[in-house]
């Protein structure tokens, strides 16, 4: 009669057993899919972080790019003054202001020497 047992199958408490092994598998089933599922949004994450990273390289560039034509054209702006303040001087109205004062000083020379006596006009 206890062989019997034997052949028929599991008994209650192999049973349970198999059962509780059963939904074990099934919540680490689950959680493994949950990991997964995790992962995946850990990848798309990455994917736009990458996308992120490029775009900032690439303002990163056109800012250093705008920068180095910021100082050339200060520099170019700074020698083009230059040029401008030399014309400036040389111009023709800074020409006859220069031989106005020249003649003025002339003039006021030859009043102080006609008022000390030196000079007769």
């Amino acid at each position: 009669p206890g062989g019997e047992d034997d052949d028929e199958g599991f008994n209650a408490s192999q049973t349970a057993e198999l059962e509780e092994i059963e939904l074990d598998t099934v919540a680490r089933e689950r959680e493994i899919l949950k990991v997964a599922e995790s992962i995946k949004d850990l990848q798309t994450v990455f994917k736009e972080l990458a996308v992120l990273v490029i775009d900032q390289g690439s303002i990163i560039d056109r800012i250093d790019y705008n920068m180095e034509k910021a100082a050339e054209h200060t520099a170019k702006g700074t020698s083009e003054l230059v040029k401008a303040e030399g014309y400036q001087r040389r111009s023709p109205a800074m020409c006859c202001i220069v031989v106005l004062s020249l003649l003025l000083a002339l003039a006021t020379l030859l009043l102080i020497l006609k008022i000390l006596g030196h000079v007769s006009v």
